[in-house]
């Protein structure tokens, strides 16, 4: 049976996707360059807003 290495990553999201976006590509760099063939990123890993519509906005400003 084949070994599979799998990574869970745990990171703080802030409202700027971009930001969020280099912070996950960092860390699933870091878990592959460890022999990470799969890994799982937190749910809403690219936007956590301090409020609901943190969101929304978000989308807003992406599409404008």
């Amino acid at each position: 049976m084949s070994k599979t290495r799998v990574a869970a990553v745990q990171m703080v999201s802030a409202p700027e996707v971009g930001a969020n976006l280099e912070a996950a590509a960092r860390l699933i760099a870091a878990a592959a360059a460890a022999g990470a063939r799969l890994v799982a990123l937190p749910e809403n890993f690219y936007i956590i807003g301090r409020h609901e519509g943190d969101k929304g906005k978000s989308r807003d400003r992406a599409s404008a």
